[in-house]
């Protein structure tokens, strides 16, 4: 588990290099689990893309892998353990699966692509994510509000202070492997505007794009999020992260300006 959530597995990086990605996993009959147990099964009789344990290899297939792993312990669906065991507990009842908002009615902010001429609105619904089956790799939408309950509570761990989780198992979560500056689902970082280490990540799904920041020596999480992928947007969040850390930097006595 721990080999496949640090990306230091050496597991296929692109699912698209997979055969079961030409099967239409977003239309397929099975239920997702099933799904991800086929995904795990051609996975894993792959020849290694990178030498296990030795260097990063990124792999979304490795983190699919692990929701199985979860679903198999827990003998529930992995979507049900993120309801039961993150969203509840944080209160996160604005997070769900998927796009946020619904085809009927404009209700929420649409993703959007970068075409070749130009940015292409992608409505809500079955095609407007990932395949449902690569949860674990990043399907989960929530609200501001619920991130900010999501960021505070990791925060709180990398203080010391967390209680969703026993403070061994923030550690565990927070610490990188190997020589690398990947943990388990976080870059650690060592940034003079974060006061010292700080943990972030950033993603997209090509329709978004977020990047997290949380540092724990000034007590700050910073999030930032559009909803359009593509290399322009990817440059204008982590600029507006630059600005939110040059203030803190203004603001609070003792951080390098």
């Amino acid at each position: 588990m721990e080999d496949l959530l640090s990306h230091r597995s050496g597991l296929v990086g692109a699912m698209t290099a997979l055969d079961i990605w030409d099967g239409n996993l977003w239309r397929s009959t099975k239920t997702k689990a099933e799904l991800r147990l086929d995904i795990a099964k051609e996975a894993l009789i792959i020849i290694p893309q990178a030498q296990p344990r030795e260097v990063f290899h990124y792999s979304n297939a490795g983190y699919v892998i692990a929701g199985a792993m979860a679903e198999r312990a827990a003998g529930e669906p992995w979507d049900e353990l993120m309801i039961n065991e993150l969203f509840a507990p944080l209160g996160m009842n604005s997070s769900g699966f998927g796009a946020p908002g619904s085809t009927a009615k404009l209700d929420q902010p649409w993703g959007h692509y970068e075409g070749r001429t130009r940015i292409v609105p992608v409505e809500p619904g079955l095609v407007g994510d990932s395949p449902p089956a690569l949860g674990p790799a990043g399907t989960i939408h929530a609200s501001l509000d619920d991130m900010g309950r999501y960021l505070s509570a990791h925060l709180l761990g990398a203080r010391g202070r967390g209680w969703l989780l026993e403070p061994e198992t923030f550690l565990r979560l927070h610490r990188p492997l190997g020589g690398e500056d990947y943990a388990l689902g976080w870059v650690v970082v060592a940034s003079p505007f974060a006061g010292g280490l700080a943990l972030t990540h950033a993603g997209s799904n090509l329709n978004w794009y977020s990047v997290a920041w949380v540092m724990p020596v000034l007590n700050i999480a910073l999030f930032v999020v559009t909803n359009q992928g593509g290399e322009a947007d990817f440059r204008a969040a982590d600029e507006a992260v630059g600005a939110l850390m040059r203030y803190a930097g203004e603001t609070i006595p003792g951080i390098a300006r």
